[in-house]
């Protein structure tokens, strides 16, 4: 993920700007709001990877971890499992 093409809202001004371990405006550290991002991101990739490769028991193991860090993308997530059913080609 390119963090020059993210952009975010400071949790302590609501400045919007690109992604950076300080706010422009208020100089707050924001390196665990980027961190977080990032764990979110690759969660979701994760869930993708192994559904995609037909792989139900890696999957659920990351839809697990997703649910705990962003409930909602994992709700999300299950919904296009239960709509989509993997299939496994051999």
């Amino acid at each position: 993920m390119n963090d020059i093409t993210r952009s975010l809202a400071c949790p302590v001004c609501a400045a919007q700007q690109t992604a950076s371990d300080t706010c422009r405006r208020c100089r707050a550290d924001l390196s665990l709001v980027n961190a977080a991002q990032r764990n979110i991101a690759l969660a979701t990739v994760s869930t993708l990877v192994h559904l995609a490769s037909g792989d139900l028991h890696a999957a659920s193991l990351s839809l697990t971890h997703q649910r705990w860090i962003a409930p909602n993308k994992a709700a999300a997530l299950q919904r296009l499992l239960a709509t989509n059913p993997p299939t496994r080609s051999h």
